[in-house]
């Protein structure tokens, strides 16, 4: 198959609802991603004391009908700081032959 590249910045903080421009429990952020793979996705999970609190993956090419924003929060993360990491990633739409592309680790506030 083909060997795809791409890059990924971020995160990128949509709402901030402390105001200090920083990711937080309950905000949204999105990601800066650009890729020449036909079908990419960016992969965020986020973990308490070892434990995964929080993933979901969301595609950033451009036929992409949904929202390319992440709510820091899930019914396993009620509050707190955690630590994240996101992956960009390429795959065929069935989402077999997964090749991860690019990565980025960040800390969210409590």
């Amino acid at each position: 198959g083909a060997t795809y590249t791409g890059t990924l910045s971020g995160p990128v903080v949509v709402t901030d609802n402390n105001g200090d421009g920083l990711p937080n429990y309950g905000d949204q952020i999105t990601f800066d991603v650009t890729s020449n793979a036909t079908y990419y996705f960016v992969e965020v999970d986020c973990s308490q004391n070892g434990s995964t609190v929080y993933q979901s993956s969301v595609g950033f090419y451009p036929a992409w009908p949904w929202s390319q924003v992440y709510t820091l929060k899930s019914t396993a993360w009620l509050g707190g700081a955690a630590d994240c990491t996101a992956v960009l990633y390429s795959s065929y739409s069935d989402g077999s032959n997964r090749q991860d592309l690019a990565t980025e680790s960040f800390s969210v506030g409590a």
